[in-house]
C-alpha cells in the first residue's frame, strides 16, 4: 500500500500514516501486557497506523490506572488531538462506567473520530450514541495480537 491509500478497518476507513489513539477508559492493563500491547503497535506499523498510547494504560498497586477522571481526559485529549483519526479502547472489565461524567459530549459530536472498544466500554459506545447520534465500533483491537492477524 502507498502511503495516504485507504485502508477500510473497523466500519470506517482510515488512511495510511493516520495516528490511532490506544486509550484505557476501564481496567488497566497489567505489566505483563506490555509486550503485547507493543505486538500490537508493531502489527498497527505494518498496516500503516502509528498508535498514540494514553498516559494511563497500566494499573497501579490496584486495577485502577487512574480516576476516572483522568481516564476521561485522556480519551478526551484524542479528540481534542485533530492528528489522531480514531480511537481504539485496548481494556475491559468494570470501571468505564467511571469515565461517562467527564466526557465533553458536545466534542465528541463535532469530531468525525469513531470509538471503538469492547466488553463494558459498551457503556461508552452506548453514551456516545445515545448524546451524539454517533457511530462507534464494538471491537478489541487487542484481538490483532493473536491468531486472527494475517500477515
Amino acid at each position: 500500500m502507498e502511503p495516504g491509500e485507504n485502508l477500510y478497518m473497523g466500519g470506517g476507513i482510515l488512511r495510511r500514516g493516520d495516528r490511532v489513539g490506544l486509550s484505557c477508559c476501564s481496567n488497566g492493563l497489567l505489566e505483563a501486557d506490555k509486550g503485547s500491547l507493543e505486538l500490537l503497535k508493531e502489527r498497527l506499523a505494518l498496516i500503516g497506523l502509528e498508535a498514540v498510547e494514553s498516559p494511563f494504560l497500566y494499573r497501579g498497586v490496584t486495577a485502577f490506572s487512574g480516576t476516572g477522571t483522568q481516564r476521561a481526559h485522556a480519551l478526551m485529549d484524542f479528540y481534542r488531538d485533530e492528528t489522531v483519526k480514531a480511537v481504539f479502547d485496548v481494556s475491559g472489565g468494570d470501571m468505564a462506567n467511571e469515565v461517562l461524567t467527564d466526557l465533553d459530549f458536545e466534542m465528541i459530536s463535532a469530531s468525525d473520530k469513531i470509538f471503538f472498544g469492547y466488553s463494558d466500554l459498551t457503556t461508552v459506545i452506548n453514551a456516545i450514541y445515545t448524546k451524539t447520534g454517533k457511530k462507534s465500533g464494538l471491537y478489541q483491537l487487542r484481538n490483532l495480537t493473536g491468531p486472527c492477524w494475517q500477515e
